[in-house]
């Protein structure tokens, strides 16, 4: 069993600091190894990104599944006053 990384504000702070140097003002921590069946990962979004909507078509249907939690945020609205 692999070792279990807390999501705690150091790693946040951490992660994004490294989205608001990148030009797409992203980036994303893995807790997967690149052989692990299930990816998972904590994706930092900075003011200004932009994720365009898509989805991922994979060969066989309910194959996987992709659960997305917001953890900490500010409605775009309050950041415009």
């Amino acid at each position: 069993m692999p070792d279990l990384q807390r999501i705690d504000q150091s790693l946040f702070d951490r992660i994004a600091l490294s989205a608001r140097q990148r030009e797409r003002l992203r980036c994303n921590h893995n807790f997967h190894r690149e052989s692990d069946l299930v990816q998972r990962f904590l994706n930092v979004l900075q003011p200004g990104t932009y994720v365009r909507p898509h989805r991922h078509v994979r060969a066989v249907t309910a194959t996987g599944v992709r659960v997305l939690s917001c953890v900490a945020g500010r409605d775009r609205a309050v950041g415009a006053r």
